[in-house]
């Protein structure tokens, strides 16, 4: 840290703004062209055909016969996800209903966008706190393009899977939590900050255990810490929550009769053994989050530098993550399958990340650890990107429950069988058509998720449908298929994601060229907005 003359010189609210909206645009075209381009889970489908209703009927039904649903008190079939990810990507569904066929090809292609849009926004949000905190542009960039790229929230943001929307809403409550403290106007910060923690319920009714937790950071950095300035900002905070999960009770009330019935299919297996779930969350092959995402290691050190230095923050990290930790060890499908990692690590990834820049690393051997570290990040999230999924499941005939066999991720590793896939990709035999691209109702849409089926013939059942042994990216898969199928003419689209990233990193470049040398250098200054008082 630099003494408090040269907080005078950190990084002003104009090249900031460059600074943000460029991580913003760079980020936003590099998840949308390393994506699928289709629907790449049946979770996602449930949740595109409710938005789809939602834009063509205003009504967040299911209509598709091939999707499994409850019949509501009215009569209509309803999914068992929360309306929220359907919500945030009925503007990209809405694009492709109007300017798309009725097929839905050029909606869901843009659906599967969703995640990405928040995913480069909650790095966006990242890069400015950091900022904010005084640490250095150089700095703040280094490590946001670290948590962008070598960690397992840029798998997630190509996916349908909306984990890596529930980390953009935890990170901005902490984040709004922590601006209450500070600003004139707290009880407008305190209510975004209960309204993003109970955002979350419209997700999840789940998070009802970890989304309270986020109130933490309406305490402050005051030492010692005093609890009554607090009570205003706490009350703001429990209103704006209260009011969402009365709005996510009234949404199951009106569809189920009950606030708590979210419509799922009975017989789902839901707790397991808590510690199968920790050891295999940590350390298994199949789903342990240190092989999948090595920068978690140096993650979870920062915290005790975070700690030292703002302890009402570390705390509303370590609170937030450990609930959520404890909750997901608790069930069986730990891991989230189907799936790249495990996914639900991603929900509070990024707020484990805010003491990265506390990080210093004085030796050679410690700045080699750490390289390695986010090298071996950044190869991992390669080959999870390079090709789908599924296939890894489909080739050992594995049930659709199988995570209730407590050592399968102890005896299979995903992360290794991958090689095996990619050695297939430039080597193994391909199927010689491209027509049906891949397994389910629809032949003749390729962007339509994927269904399975009876688990005994899966390996050879596989090995008729391209999707199993093409690269994932869409830009890659996509002209292998007649124009005609192709959802969205291949090589405009990619430009004009191309030129978003460009610009994007042309105004990371205006926004170091504006900042003071000092301040884009390698040098922090003291936070701004959590001035320790005595």
């Amino acid at each position: 840290m630099t003494s408090a003359a040269e907080a005078t010189e950190s990084v002003t609210p104009r090249p900031r703004r460059h600074l943000e909206v460029g991580v913003f645009l760079f980020f936003l075209a590099l998840y949308a062209l390393s994506g699928p381009g289709r629907i790449d889970m049946i979770d996602g489908q449930y949740r595109f055909e409710v938005s789809w209703n939602l834009v063509e009927s205003g009504r967040p039904i299911v209509r598709d016969v091939f999707l499994k649903a409850r019949t509501g008190l009215d009569g209509a079939r309803y999914s068992y996800y929360g309306p929220a990810a359907s919500v945030a990507a009925a503007p990209l569904v809405a694009l492709g209903y109007v300017f798309g066929g009725e097929d839905g090809e050029l909606a869901r292609f843009l659906f599967s966008f969703t995640s990405a849009v928040f995913a480069a926004g909650t790095l966006a949000l990242l890069l400015h706190w950091w900022l904010r905190m005084g640490f250095s542009a150089r700095k703040a960039l280094a490590w946001t393009g670290v948590v962008g790229l070598a960690t397992l929230l840029w798998p997630l943001a190509t996916s349908t899977f909306d984990q890596g929307q529930h980390a953009f809403f935890i990170l901005a409550a902490a984040y709004t939590g922590s601006r209450a403290v500070v600003e004139p106007n707290c009880k407008r910060w305190a209510l975004l900050c209960g309204l993003c923690a109970g955002g979350l319920l419209l997700y999840q009714l789940t998070y009802a255990v970890v989304a309270p937790v986020l109130a933490i950071s309406l305490l402050g950095e005051r030492r010692p810490l005093d609890l009554r300035p607090a009570w205003p900002r706490l009350a703001i905070f429990a209103a704006a929550f209260a009011g969402c999960a009365a709005l996510a009770g009234l949404y199951n009330t009106l569809r189920f009769g009950s606030p708590l019935d979210i419509g799922a299919i009975p017989g789902h297996p839901g707790f397991g053994n808590p510690i199968v779930g920790a050891l295999g969350l940590l350390l298994s092959p199949g789903k342990g989050v240190l092989w999948f995402s090595p920068v978690m290691a140096l993650q979870l050190w920062s915290l005790r530098h975070l700690l030292g230095a703002k302890p009402v923050l570390a705390a509303t990290a370590i609170g937030v993550a450990a609930c959520h930790f404890l909750l997901i060890a608790s069930m069986t499908f730990y891991g989230g399958d189907w799936c790249w990692g495990p996914r639900y690590w991603v929900t509070t990834l990024p707020l484990l990340a805010l003491g990265l820049p506390y990080l210093q690393f004085g030796s050679q051997a410690r700045r080699w650890a750490a390289r390695t570290l986010v090298g071996t990040g950044l190869l991992v999230q390669l080959a999870g990107l390079s090709m789908d999924h599924q296939g890894f499941f489909f080739a050992h005939a594995l049930p659709p429950w199988f995570w209730t066999d407590t050592t399968f991720n102890f005896r299979h590793s995903q992360l290794a069988y991958r090689a095996h896939e990619l050695r297939g990709l430039f080597t193994g035999e391909k199927p010689a058509r491209t027509i049906p691209f891949r397994p389910g109702p629809y032949a003749a849409l390729p962007t339509y998720c994927i269904f399975g089926t009876e688990p005994r013939i899966s390996p050879e059942w596989m090995k008729d449908f391209p999707v199993f042994y093409v690269p994932r990216p869409w830009p890659l898969w996509m002209p292998r298929l007649p124009e005609e199928s192709q959802p969205v003419p291949v090589v405009p689209a990619a430009c004009v994601l191309v030129l978003v990233g460009a610009l994007g990193s042309l105004q990371v470049r205006r926004g170091l060229r504006m900042t003071p040398p000092r301040a884009a250098g390698t040098l922090t200054a003291p936070d701004p907005d959590h001035t320790v008082q005595p």
